[in-house]
């Protein structure tokens, strides 16, 4: 194993330090781990290989702003999706549309002994 050295004083002397905001936690996914220099008191993210048996990948600063643009730009493209008009609808559609509304001023025409199916409920047009 590789001893790590503080990049202030050069001394081997370092422990782990515990992260204190979101920034360094995310820092340390990209396996980077905050250390302080017992012999200066520096305090800074060194990169590690990992220590779970393989090493893991360190990503480029370039391959993280391509994972950020790429999310930035999906989640553009979902709000422009939502947020656009519906689709003028088409001739068939509005045939059928058409064809809806004559069924339904079809179906409001007063009954034959002039009770309006309009004022009766759903549930009681089939005794009127």
């Amino acid at each position: 194993m590789v001893a790590l050295a503080c990049p202030q004083c050069k001394s081997t002397r370092l422990k782990r330090s515990h992260t204190r905001n979101f920034f360094e936690r995310l820092v340390k996914a990209f396996n980077r781990r905050e250390y302080r220099c017992i012999d200066c008191g520096w305090r800074g993210a060194l990169h590690v290989k990992s220590t779970r048996g393989f090493e893991a990948k360190a990503y480029t600063p370039g391959q993280i702003v391509l994972v950020v643009v790429v999310i930035i730009l999906a989640v553009l493209l979902l709000l422009y999706w939502l947020g656009r008009e519906p689709d003028r609808p088409s001739e068939s559609s509005a045939k059928a549309q058409e064809l809806i509304e004559g069924r339904i001023a079809a179906h409001n025409q007063p009954l034959s002994h002039g009770v309006d199916s309009r004022w009766v409920p759903e549930s009681l047009r089939h005794c009127v």
